[in-house]
């Protein structure tokens, strides 16, 4: 009797591993190796590292070095919110950039509804959807003119906004002469304003666009090296938007 018990669970415990779908986390990674300085004045020290699903063929520590760059800026939040940004080859850091399919972001963004298109904070994590990261956000629309390294810079210090505690704002006076905030949902489009990546520079008049830099230090290398061609999406429909 016993043993028939033993196996009934054994048969009953396969059944439920073949109905339960993987764990997000069950992807591989390759995680960054790039070290680094340490960027701003606050006290409060925030380690950050970056990790690439593999098989998206892109270098982790290409990546990590542009999002060391960009939250390294005193234009960025280092001038506001009192903290101090470090980029370390660390497997256990206080904040996390995940670069990832659009599958895997899905998975990890649960239960916001990132439809294979968008990108999202959860905890101490950010999942950064590889389309946005090499297309920009022109499935929306095409207000980035194909400034991709401006997008990137918005596309992470909105995140990490959001690790910092800070919600979505909807300006009621955009116009193309100010920049849009950057807790803006941008990538639904910018309602009229200029585009912006800077928190530091939300609301502050913007250059006209003949005169807006399109290419800032990590624009040709890492473009040429990371971008790719654009595909068909996965999803339709409308998503939480993030």
């Amino acid at each position: 009797m016993l043993r028939h018990a033993t196996w009934v669970i054994v048969v009953a415990a396969a059944f439920v591993a073949l109905l339960v779908p993987a764990p997000a986390n069950a992807s591989t990674w390759t995680w960054g190796t790039f070290d680094g300085p340490a960027a701003g004045v606050g006290e409060r020290v925030i380690r950050v590292n970056v990790r690439v699903e593999e098989g998206l063929e892109l270098d982790a520590d290409t990546i990590a070095a542009t999002v060391s760059e960009i939250l390294g800026d005193e234009r960025g939040w280092i001038a506001s919110e009192g903290v101090t940004f470090h980029v370390v080859a660390d497997d256990n850091p206080d904040l996390l950039v995940s670069v990832a399919s659009p599958a895997t972001t899905d998975a990890a963004c649960l239960p916001l509804n990132t439809v294979g298109r968008l990108s999202c904070r959860s905890g101490d994590q950010l999942n950064l959807n590889v389309d946005r990261w090499l297309q920009g956000p022109d499935v929306y629309h095409a207000s980035y003119d194909d400034n991709l390294d401006e997008y990137r810079r918005y596309l992470v210090n909105h995140e990490v906004g959001h690790f910092l505690g800070k919600g979505h704002v909807q300006p009621t006076n955009c116009s193309s002469d100010l920049r849009a905030p950057v807790m803006m949902q941008q990538t639904f489009g910018l309602n009229g304003c200029a585009i912006n990546g800077w928190p530091s520079l939300d609301n502050t008049t913007a250059p006209p666009p003949a005169l807006a830099a399109h290419a800032g230090p990590i624009a040709a290398a890492v473009r040429a090296e990371l971008r790719l061609s654009p595909g068909p999406w996965r999803l339709t429909g409308n998503p939480l938007r993030r």
